[in-house]
């Protein structure tokens, strides 16, 4: 009964933008996202090995191979792109090699994994949805190299809607964004002080034509430009990835 009372009055905002606004889970939440993320990048393993689960730039310094240090820099622009690369090195300098399996997961959505080590393609048992591992003697300034190849992808949601996909990312149509700034009423004051409209200018209500979504049709009707990370990746302007289609 109490839930019920503390989120009831919060309902009614639960597609704006405020102080207060939507489900309170949200103001208390949300923001532990990317500290939550970066923590479960890497793992050791009960075999003396590491496992790369999670993907983002990332250095690690841990346990491997029964009390030696190693030390991974992980180098990427993942999920903006499928590359993903990992320098191995050791804390003491007088270690030049030591023997251990390095895990790293291989998404459900990639078909055709390409891993390589030194710049050359390895056969690795690497298979969608599952982890890949690569037990080896590792040496210092080794380079291990993960393609995740993504394609476009469109999969039916609610109401038969259509959603362009590509990777691990949904796309949604570019839009205007206007950001109005509105105040709360004396009576909605539980709300906070503020809320934000956020309407846009520009077309919105586009559909996508039958053939262009075929699976033997996307590959030619959407095209895929990338232009990189520069900056703060998740906003309209600073988009690495972008699909066009007609």
């Amino acid at each position: 009964r109490k839930w019920r009372e503390f989120v009831t009055p919060h309902t009614d905002t639960d597609v704006i933008f405020g102080e207060l606004n939507g489900y309170p889970c949200c103001t208390a939440n949300m923001h532990q996202g990317w500290p939550k993320l970066v923590q479960n990048l890497w793992y050791a393993t009960v075999d003396g090995g590491v496992a790369a689960l999670v993907y983002a730039p990332s250095r690690v310094n841990l346990t491997v191979a029964g009390g030696v240090r190693a030390e991974i820099e992980e180098e990427t622009e993942y999920p903006f792109d499928e590359k993903i690369t990992f320098k191995l090195s050791f804390s003491d300098k007088k270690v030049k090699s030591a023997a251990f399996p390095f895990h790293f997961r291989i998404p459900g959505w990639c078909k055709n994994p390409i891993v390589k080590i030194n710049g050359t393609e390895v056969d690795a048992d690497a298979w969608p949805g599952e982890i890949c591992v690569i037990r080896r003697e590792w040496k210092r300034g080794d380079v291990l190299t993960v393609e995740l190849p993504a394609q476009v992808s469109v999969s039916r949601w609610y109401d038969n809607g259509a959603v362009v996909e590509r990777g691990p990312l949904i796309y949604a149509l570019r839009m205007d964004e206007k950001w109005t700034r509105r105040e709360f009423s004396a009576s909605e004051a539980e709300y906070g002080k503020w809320y934000y409209e956020v309407t846009s200018d520009s077309p919105w209500n586009y559909g996508l034509s039958s053939s262009s979504i075929r699976p033997a049709n996307i590959a030619e009707s959407f095209k895929v430009e990338k232009t990189g990370v520069k900056g703060y990746p998740w906003n309209v302007d600073n988009a690495p990835v972008r699909i066009v289609t007609n």
